[in-house]
């Protein structure tokens, strides 16, 4: 229950949720604003829970084909069952299931790729209209997060709005203003989400 509490204090104490999500702990990095980032390296996609994995064993078409991956992060192969693969590159994806199949094939030449993405699940907390968690495609920026979510509560603030991404031991922490999202700051909308983020607007 939160009726009769004041934004401040729920903002107070979604923000101790999402760092605990983010797993920081110690000192943290600063927020940056996101005109003040550098640009986006493109990344190396990852495989998560949705996808659908091309899997193409070379001359070995019965254990090969379009599979989904479930979400406890793995695939079912045919021939060996079960296949961790969340959070791994395609490359190293297939690097996995080559090692895997040495005991079945000789030499085996193997290429997973990302068929079909998943959806993007981002955690959308504070000062919105409906707070939760959110299926974003690919292209979707923080605009279009916002517009899920019903856009902006009437308490919330412009210039509040927090993005946390967990990478590896540490967290980038980006700062954006409502305002700049609206009249199309190219850095702003073309900040590119990815699963698993989490925003919290105060």
């Amino acid at each position: 229950m939160t009726e009769g509490v004041p934004p401040r204090f729920r903002f107070s104490s979604l923000i101790a949720v999402v760092l605990l999500m983010s797993g920081c702990g110690g000192v943290q990095s600063p927020w940056v604003w996101v005109h003040e980032l550098p640009p986006q390296k493109t990344a190396a996609p990852v495989i998560k829970p949705g996808d659908t994995l091309q899997v193409s064993v070379r001359n070995q078409p019965s254990i090969s084909g379009q599979l989904k991956v479930q979400p406890n992060g793995t695939y079912v192969q045919p021939q060996l069952g079960a296949v961790a693969v969340e959070g791994l590159t395609e490359v190293q994806a297939s690097a996995r299931l080559a090692k895997l199949l040495e005991g079945v094939l000789v030499n085996p030449q193997v290429n997973i790729s990302i068929a079909q993405p998943g959806d993007n699940r981002l955690a959308v907390l504070g000062e919105v209209k409906a707070a939760g968690r959110v299926a974003l495609r690919p292209e979707d920026g923080m605009l279009e997060l916002l517009s899920q979510v019903g856009g902006l509560s009437e308490f919330a603030d412009h210039d509040g709005i927090y993005l946390i991404r967990k990478t590896g031991s540490t967290a980038l922490r980006v700062r954006f203003d409502y305002d700049r999202l609206l009249v199309g700051d190219p850095k702003a909308i073309g900040f590119k989400l990815r699963d698993g983020d989490v925003v919290t607007v105060k």
